[in-house]
């Protein structure tokens, strides 16, 4: 799409590219969109214009975020099904707003701590085994980290903005670190190794919780969550409102 001269968005989404094309002749002003290719490196990020607001490199081939310290205006960037173990770079996009990660080989949450407008934020389907380095993110409103190794919930107290929550199919016993979240709506924890259900009664504007798949009965939380939390409208598959 063509606007007086400026080139608002370039999408060349499934198309088999293995490296993506010099881009110095265009003048890319919002969006660039390079998913679902076989691209292998990110060098040639650093010929796109500083203008562009939305970034999505998502299923290619990429090991190595790089090349992108020069997009200041950035506020969307998908990496997702690529093969990205460090994330420390991201750090130098400060304006930030969504990063999705998932599906990559990521160990470790680093270079968050100045992207403190960031609402959104996807690791999910990683190798990660500790929540850590998200202490500065006060903005956020989405956290997704489900399918990882994770065995506590930690370091989420200063994420009082959190209205989404998935932190389903790890290895979590225990609920707790949630008493802050006074904000949360969505709260996904099935399929973990959760024996008792608590740490939720604080969550007052709950309305979608999903347990099943833990070593707790259904039967021995049910009536304790619905007592705890009335705007609740979801428990696990069953719908609370009808």
């Amino acid at each position: 799409m063509k606007s007086a001269g400026v080139l608002v968005e370039m999408v060349l989404y499934d198309n088999l590219i293995k490296r993506l094309p010099s881009l110095h002749n265009f003048k890319v002003a919002t969006k660039v969109d390079f998913s679902y290719n076989k691209i292998r490196s990110m060098e040639l990020v650093a010929k796109v214009s500083d203008s562009v607001e939305e970034l999505y490199l998502a299923s290619n081939k990429i090991s190595e975020i790089e090349s992108i310290e020069h997009l200041s205006r950035l506020t969307l960037l998908e990496l997702g099904c690529n093969r990205i173990r460090n994330m420390e770079r991201v750090q130098a996009l400060g304006n930030l707003k969504e990063l999705w990660l998932g599906k990559n080989k990521i160990e470790e949450v680093s270079g968050l701590a100045t992207l403190t407008n960031l609402t959104k934020l996807s690791i999910q389907n990683n190798r990660l085994t500790k929540i850590d380095g998200l202490a500065t993110l006060a903005n956020l409103e989405e956290l997704y980290l489900s399918f990882n190794g994770l065995t506590k919930i930690e370091g989420l107290e200063s994420l009082t903005s959190l209205t989404i929550l998935d932190l389903a199919s790890n290895q979590i016993k225990e609920m707790e670190g949630l008493e802050t979240l006074v904000k949360l709506e969505d709260l996904w924890l099935d399929n973990n190794k959760i024996k008792q259900v608590q740490g939720v009664e604080t969550l007052g504007e709950l309305r979608t919780l999903y347990l099943e798949g833990n070593p707790v009965k259904r039967e021995e939380y049910r009536s304790k969550v619905i007592k705890w939390l009335p705007k609740l409208e979801k428990l696990d598959m069953e719908d609370l409102k009808l």
